[in-house]
């Protein structure tokens, strides 16, 4: 599935980069994650371009 960072996904949904990051922090960003792996202070973000899309369309997002 391809990924996109919040950069390149950000304009495309109408808002900024720090507002993408911020609503995936928050865990309910249907289409993507943040991971933070041990040791490590700094984590990355996925989206997920095949949600993002469904969900800018406004379809479901069940069994994606």
């Amino acid at each position: 599935m391809p990924r996109l960072t919040p950069t390149i996904a950000a304009p495309k949904l109408g808002m900024t980069a720090a507002a993408l990051m911020a609503w995936i922090r928050t865990g309910k960003c249907p289409f993507g994650i943040y991971l933070k792996q041990e040791g490590n202070s700094r984590g990355g973000y996925t989206i997920f371009e095949k949600r993002m899309e469904a969900y800018i369309k406004g379809e479901g997002l069940s069994g994606s």
